[in-house]
Order: C-alpha cells, then sequence, then structure tokens
C-alpha cells in the first residue's frame, strides 16, 4: 500500500530531520524546501498529500504560499508547523483552508494526529499552546 506523500517546508533546514523521524514510519517525505517561492515550485511539481510548512519563511511567507497553492489546487491538504501562537494567526490559517496549526514544540506529540485528520478530511486541527 502507497504510504501519503508529505512536503516539509521550514527555513530551519536542521529541524528538517527531527520531522524525518517524525513522519517517515508511516508517510514518506518527498521533498524539502527552505522558502515559500520552493515551496509553491515543489508543490506544483511533486503533488504531495500533505504539505507541512512554517509560517515565517524567506521570499514567500506560508501564509503567501497557502493562498496561491489553494487557488490552484483547491483540495490541498496544508498544516502549518509552527511557533506563533497568535490567535489571528490561527484565524487566518483556518480561513484561508489549511488543515491545521500544529506548534512546533508538539511537533513530536502531534503532528502525526493532525495530518492523519487531514488526510481524513476531519475538522481543522488546533494544537495545544502553551500547556
Amino acid at each position: 500500500m502507497k504510504r501519503p506523500t508529505i512536503l516539509l517546508a521550514d527555513d530551519f533546514v536542521a529541524f528538517f530531520d527531527v520531522l524525518r523521524r517524525i513522519l517517515e514510519p508511516e508517510f514518506e517525505v518527498i521533498g524539502t524546501v527552505e522558502d515559500g517561492r520552493a515551496l509553491i515550485d515543489a508543490a506544483i511539481r511533486l503533488i504531495p498529500d500533505v504539505i507541512v510548512s512554517d509560517i515565517g519563511m524567506p521570499i514567500v511567507s506560508g501564509f503567501e504560499a497557502l493562498r496561491h497553492l489553494i487557488a490552484i489546487q483547491p483540495h490541498i491538504r496544508f498544516i502549518f508547523l509552527t511557533i506563533y501562537n497568535d490567535p489571528a494567526f490561527i484565524e487566518h490559517a483556518e480561513g484561508a483552508g489549511a488543515s491545521g496549526y500544529v506548534d512546533k514544540s508538539r511537533a513530536d506529540s502531534e503532528l502525526l494526529p493532525a495530518i492523519r485528520k487531514a488526510l481524513s478530511e476531519g475538522e481543522f486541527y488546533l494544537s495545544k499552546f502553551g500547556t
């Protein structure tokens, strides 16, 4: 059975190894990118099942990348993995069509459930911040 594919986007490259250890037992990481422009290009070329992206990235932000990609791939599954615990950011992410919003410090316990929920087209996954 084919494992769902994941594209990772974060300007903190060292974090990719951590994410791979979390994801690869269940998912196939098909690419990593370090900025929002590269994210858009890779998503169009690779067509991942889920994108896991930071918000604050060089060239194009995660929010801008989501807006662009959802316009051309409306059913895209996009999860923000971020340190930003701002209700306005969370509301913006959900309103823009993201499938989830996960605190980076909880990636080990919350990223897999968020991805599973995105793939099953469940409700928006919201991380527990600061608890």
